[in-house]
């Protein structure tokens, strides 16, 4: 049951970091699954962000080469891929379900009904109807809560995705995480309240989408507990939702995406750019593949239980939760003009990456990237250093003052540290890793400002 934890209690375990900023120390964050390329705390999430998958050391945590990529410049971006929330709905005419009698409305407070009820008037003047507007997602009648939903409805005309529930309902605060794939890749934003209806006739969640392109999109929308869990949680007896029926979408569930007012339904075009620049994202994660007909859904990766050891996990079982194969279409594009060639060259150093297995894997990726072209012709002076299993810091108070300096004795110009996967694995319970967290990074800011080493700290998960 602790590796079922792992993953989200990783999330947990980065709210304690501490940014400095002074001149010569930064702290980024990232994982194996999000890169950093900035000097603050910016992130980039990857395909596989959503992965659910155990901390280990086995062959199968390989994984796509761009993920080192945007360690190695380190550029001053700031994205900011959280849309704007409020705890208010507007008003939708839901279609019926094949298990509804009636329609469904969500009523919300005057202000928002009001405009509401502008966009419904002026929707009906151009001909259109807001039940057009509003369509009921496919659902996995076989997921664990699937008894807790009422339904699931996409709001085309804000890029918004309501979850119905119950008001007798299993599962009350369920924590979600939801990607669409297809012609790009995006996560849902999920607001943290969830929202009760009036007369107790049940409660919503409400989650927010942007994506890059016009389209149809695959979603997957994925339950990994129940209740919230908060600094003070005993987090020893919880355990995640069952992997294998976590899933609350059909497997082929889709939406379509609607254009932007004033823009012309074409990839990639001029209005849709300068939207995404304006949100501060930093980049996706686009398909190679041009035709539609070519796109699959692309579910969370995780790991079943009897596939950690290599003679399993080449099982037919093991290979269809874990394989990595599904993120071969998509390839990461910069929202900006930025160039990570001409970002490195001219530049000197010496990188080290320090942790554990995550550590070790972004270190192999990024000596790969290095090697191969146009690289391995311009960038001559940017060395690359790793961590092995016997220099392996798995766990934060292992980062002691003779293991900092350590790592400075490596003569790094940079330092990349991540933790966290294997305290959440033993587990450390959060206040005991909060206290041993401030005492690593207190004593790895003093030492490496001196030592003139810049140190980026990457998230979690």
């Amino acid at each position: 049951m602790r590796v079922l934890m792992l993953a989200v209690v990783s999330m947990m375990l980065t709210s304690w970091l501490y940014q400095y900023t002074n001149s010569t120390m930064s702290i980024a964050t990232s994982s194996s699954s999000s890169i950093v390329v900035t000097t603050t705390t910016s992130t980039i999430t990857t395909p596989d962000a959503l992965n659910i998958m155990q901390d280990d050391d086995d062959a199968n945590n390989s994984g796509n080469a761009t993920k080192a990529k945007e360690f190695l410049a380190l550029p001053s971006l700031h994205p900011s891929n959280q849309p704007s929330m409020n705890n208010a709905t507007l008003v939708h005419d839901v279609g019926r379900s094949n298990n509804l009698n009636s329609s469904i409305t969500i009523e919300t407070n005057d202000d928002h009904a009001r405009n509401h009820s502008r966009t419904r008037n002026a929707d009906l003047e151009n001909g259109g109807s807001m039940m057009n507007m509003t369509n009921l997602l496919d659902l996995n009648n076989n997921s664990t809560i699937a008894a807790d939903i009422i339904n699931i409805t996409h709001v085309k005309n804000e890029s918004k995705i309501i979850i119905h529930l119950k008001n007798q309902r299993h599962c009350q605060q369920p924590q979600l995480v939801g990607r669409l794939s297809g012609p790009a890749l995006s996560k849902v934003t999920w607001e943290e309240q969830v929202h009760e209806e009036d007369h107790n006739e049940g409660a919503f969640v409400v989650g927010h989408y942007h994506v890059p392109l016009l389209g149809r999109y695959f979603i997957e929308i994925i339950v990994t507990m129940c209740n919230k869990l908060g600094h003070d949680t005993d987090i020893k007896p919880i355990c995640l939702e069952d992997s294998t029926r976590h899933r609350l979408t059909h497997k082929n569930a889709s939406i379509d995406v609607m254009p932007l007012r004033d823009t012309i339904n074409t990839p990639r075009n001029p209005a849709l750019i300068q939207s995404i620049e304006k949100s501060g994202v930093i980049g996706y994660w686009y398909n190679k593949n041009t035709l539609e007909t070519m796109y699959k859904p692309l579910h969370t990766r995780y790991q079943p239980m009897g596939c950690r050891k290599l003679r399993d996990v080449r099982s037919s079982h093991c290979q269809e939760a874990i394989n990595l194969s599904r993120f071969d279409p998509y390839e990461f594009q910069f929202a900006t003009n930025f160039s990570l060639v001409e970002r490195l060259e001219g530049k000197e150093g010496k990188v080290c990456f320090e942790g554990a297995s995550h550590s070790r894997i972004l270190f192999n990726r990024a000596s790969n990237l290095l090697s191969t072209a146009p690289f391995n012709a311009t960038i001559k002076n940017v060395e690359i250093v790793g961590t092995y299993h016997s220099q392996y810091t798995k766990f934060v108070h292992q980062f002691t003052h003779e293991k900092i300096q350590a790592i400075i004795a490596k003569n790094c110009t940079k330092v990349i540290v991540g933790t966290g996967q294997w305290d959440a694995y033993r587990p450390t319970l959060f206040p005991a890793y909060e206290k041993a967290l401030e005492t690593a990074m207190s004593m790895m800011g003093d030492m490496f400002r001196n030592a003139n080493v810049d140190l980026f700290f990457r998230t979690t998960q």
